[in-house]
């Protein structure tokens, strides 16, 4: 020890004041004081009291200075009482680094000898790290943890293995289970594959994301071209059925809609048919005559149904007893939840339902901060509808609705209901006011709200191309304006359209992609793009096919298709997101990236 310097006041201490100051809750003192009695003490002793001090940092917040003393601390020299407090210890420093598996396995070396004052502690820890964990400790995440510890080369037929058992893994905790592996070869693999799974509709985005992922995991043993490898064996497994029965009306009301889904669902097909066998099956209005092609096509050996295309159709078909052929319906499922569970795993509905299109909306309103918003919206049932899905949602959200003002369908002038919403008429008011209690005229620019962050509007193309305009006249036009994809036709005519310029609007992929007439497909169906949706969503309904069990696997999977963005919910309904487009000169324009890397042509089988 150095020697004391001559006069110097010394004070003394006994060996409980560490303990003292522990009680006391004066951690880091007690911590210091346990040190400085660690350095003249006998090794065992030393060992016990750097265990003492390393539970008062940790308590006091410091886990990096409990974790400086753990290498210290020697094992073999502690009582089992100390040996299951440090054990403890080892598994909170472990949590506190984001490391909850390594936590999990030290807290399983506790064992019975923990000291009665620190079971509470050890539970609460327990409960912390199960709850990080979550489903990272299933039967189904060890198997893959033995896999992919066993695969110390690189072994095509093990690593598929890995990937098709990581299946059940969604993707977000995949995504977190290659945070947190302790063990780096495993963690690579888990990585590994949440690469994959994302890029896994397309490869466009694959080559840099692999090199990405091998910069994370030098020490892999994997090559960049084994990974590419993998990822084309994996994808391989993914194809659609092979019998494919399509129920579209021929007649009726809804033929026109149904060519362009047809002619949508060949497209994609003919791009790469492999080794399916699609059959269409002509249907009428009524409900019977999809019955009646259901019974065809299950005669016939299809192991799968794409249709029927409206709603009540869609009801008979779920009511039919003994319904056992898997269905994706071209419209919404009805009570999904009065389903029985056999039967709710292989029904699925894709639509462009407008309701749900406003719920987008004000989803999308409420990402980009807008909190006081207006509804403008046509005096009707399909007004109040669609009202009442983007309230709904909105307010869900944490936003308000400042004011909801409706108009007439059939008018052609709104200028009284604009000047209401706006408060344009209070500010005529005033100024009239004035002027009588003056008795002069005044110079005067009525004044609009300033409150209202952003419109939603609901309206069809016609009455888009009138109150857009409108709202310009009145001083709105730089209020951000939102409105469904029904204000746009889908007709591709610049010099019409150019009065929507400045609508926001969830529109397809497909019609961002085709902005032009001759960016369009030669197909009559199309309706010179008035059809173009329903041509995507053909496209979708094909496509995909090979990806819905993975999807109601992993609510995190998303395929990006011609019409949009679509993942499955925890109940089973596929769910949209669409791309979002501004009309300029007439012609929409994205307004975020589209996913270019999955394109409706490359994600075809």
């Amino acid at each position: 020890m150095a020697p004391v310097p001559e006069g110097a006041v010394i004070e003394e201490r006994t060996p409980d004041d560490a303990r003292q100051a522990y009680q006391r809750g004066e951690y880091p003192e007690a911590a210091r004081l346990w040190q400085q009695d660690a350095i003249d003490a006998d090794p065992s002793s030393a060992s016990q009291l750097r265990l003492f001090a390393a539970d008062a940092w940790l308590l006091a917040g410091r886990s990096a200075a409990a974790e400086s003393l753990i290498p210290w601390i020697e094992e073999d020299r502690l009582a089992p009482p100390d040996l299951a407090l440090l054990n403890l210890l080892v598994a909170e420093i472990a949590f506190n680094d984001d490391r909850p598996v390594e936590a999990r396995q030290r807290l399983d070396r506790v064992g019975s000898a923990l000291p009665d004052r620190d079971v509470e502690r050890y539970q609460a820890l327990l409960r912390r790290v199960d709850a990080e964990l979550g489903d990272l400790s299933t039967q189904n995440v060890q198997a893959a943890r033995q896999i992919a510890g066993e695969l110390t080369s690189y072994d095509a037929d093990a690593a598929l293995q890995l990937l098709k058992q990581l299946e059940q893994v969604p993707s977000n905790q995949l995504n977190r289970l290659a945070k947190i592996e302790p063990n780096p070869a495993q963690a690579a693999w888990f990585d590994l594959a949440w690469v994959l799974r994302k890029n896994l509709v397309s490869g466009d985005q694959l080559e840099p994301a692999v090199a990405e992922w091998k910069q994370r995991h030098t020490v892999a043993d994997l090559t960049e071209a084994q990974a590419l490898d993998l990822w084309l064996r994996y994808r391989q497994e993914f194809r659609p059925p092979g019998r494919v029965a399509v129920l579209l009306p021929e007649s009726g009301s809804l033929k026109a809609a149904a060519m362009a889904i047809r002619d949508g669902i060949m497209s994609a097909y003919l791009q790469r048919p492999a080794s399916t066998q699609i059959t269409f099956y002509a249907t009428g209005d009524d409900p019977d005559s999809v019955l009646a092609g259901y019974f065809e096509a299950a005669d016939d050996g299809a192991e799968w149904i794409i249709g029927p295309l409206d709603r009540a159709s869609v009801e008979a078909l779920l009511n039919l007893a003994g319904l056992a052929t898997p269905v994706l319906a071209l419209n919404e499922i009805p009570d999904r939840q009065g389903l029985t569970r056999g039967l709710a795993q292989q029904v699925y509905g894709i639509s462009l339902a407008q309701d749900r299109e406003a719920a987008s909306v004000a989803r999308r309103m409420a990402h980009l901060g807008y909190e006081n918003v207006a509804i403008l919206a046509p005096e009707d049932t399909w007004g109040e509808r669609i009202a009442a899905a983007f309230r709904g949602e909105f307010v869900q959200s944490g936003g308000r609705i400042l004011v909801e003002a409706r108009y007439l369908p059939y008018q052609n002038d709104h200028s009284q209901v604009l000047e209401s919403a706006l408060r344009i008429d209070q500010s005529k008011a005033r100024k009239k006011r004035l002027e009588d209690r003056l008795g002069i005229e005044l110079e005067f620019e009525p004044v609009r709200r300033s409150d209202v962050e952003a419109i939603f509007l609901a309206a069809t193309p016609d009455q888009g191309r009138l109150l857009a305009p409108q709202l310009r006249f009145f001083d709105a036009g730089d209020i951000p304006t939102f409105a469904t994809s029904r204000v746009f036709s889908g007709v591709l005519d610049p010099t019409r359209n150019q009065d929507l310029d400045g609508l926001n609007v969830p529109l397809t992929a497909w019609q961002i992609r085709h902005p032009l007439p001759t960016s369009m497909p030669a197909l009559n169906s199309l309706r010179e793009g008035q059809f173009g949706p329903l041509f995507a969503i053909g496209m979708d309904a094909w496509n995909l096919l090979p990806w819905l069990e993975l999807m109601r696997l992993d609510p995190g999977f998303i395929f990006s298709g011609a019409t949009g963005d679509w993942s499955m919910t925890a109940q089973g309904d596929l769910f949209r997101e669409p791309a979002w487009g501004k009309i300029s000169d007439g012609i929409p324009v994205a307004t975020t990236p589209l996913h270019t890397a999955r394109s409706p042509a490359s994600s075809t089988h």
